[in-house]
């Protein structure tokens, strides 16, 4: 997880635990006012963030496989599984972005061995499994790059961000 990242998770921890201590000693009902705050904030959020690429609202899932052309893109689901086989893709040299954001998903993806690979992830709990190296993360996320990325014609920049991911990574 990039440092700005672990900060804001770190301030998000940190004003919820005081939000509930002060909830508990106060003897308030914070349920009647946190839960529907937090989904009009969210909305509110989806409505005005700002896309820096190509975003897309999947609200279950995603699949693309056979010959397809990749493109930077930015996705945004609830709950959801993506399955992204690159290995048939049509990728433009240089730097194809991915990023995906969801509450929770779980991605599969298939990816050819000379395509350089960079993945990040910024969740609360990260399952991950690259290449048979599995790895669970908790307040921490995936930072890897795999040995061709720098030398690489084809670049992949994945980057999954959400509460729970569990990730499955093929390169090969």
């Amino acid at each position: 997880m990039e440092k700005n990242g672990q900060v804001t998770m770190a301030l998000v921890l940190i004003g919820l635990g005081a939000l509930f201590l002060t909830a508990n000693l106060l003897d308030i009902q914070v349920g009647r006012i946190f839960w529907p705050t937090l989904l009009v904030v969210a909305g509110l959020l989806l409505i005005f963030r700002p896309a820096r690429l190509n975003a897309v609202f999947r609200p279950f899932g995603l699949e693309r496989s056979g010959a397809w052309e990749a493109s930077s893109e930015e996705l945004r689901m609830f709950v959801g599984e993506v399955e992204l086989d690159y290995t048939e893709a049509v990728l433009p040299d240089g730097v194809t972005r991915l990023r995906l954001g969801a509450f929770v998903t779980d991605a599969d993806l298939r990816i050819p061995a000379e395509v350089g690979v960079r993945l990040v992830t910024s969740a609360f709990v990260t399952d991950a499994n690259v290449n048979g190296d599995e790895t669970d993360y908790i307040f921490s996320g995936l930072n890897y790059r795999s040995e061709n990325y720098a030398s690489a014609t084809k670049k992949l920049d994945l980057e999954f961000s959400g509460f729970v991911v569990s990730l499955k990574v093929r390169h090969a």
